[in-house]
């Protein structure tokens, strides 16, 4: 069973980024050839500090932290 992931949460858009990574490298999440479960959770680890660093300190955060 597949999960449908919407919005614009930020882990959302981690996992949006972690698709795209994972399609730039070559390794699309789902293929038979794609990545391994430490790729994935590493990054997708590395998704979500930048898109919660984005939200904490750019223009949409609350400018401390």
């Amino acid at each position: 069973m597949a999960a449908e992931i919407t919005g614009d949460s930020p882990q959302a858009v981690a996992y949006r980024l972690l698709e795209a990574i994972a399609l730039k490298e070559g390794k699309p999440i789902g293929d038979a050839n794609g990545p391994d479960k430490d790729w994935i959770l590493s990054t997708y680890r590395e998704c979500i500090e930048a898109v919660l660093h984005v939200r904490r300190f750019g223009p949409w955060g609350t400018g401390g932290g």
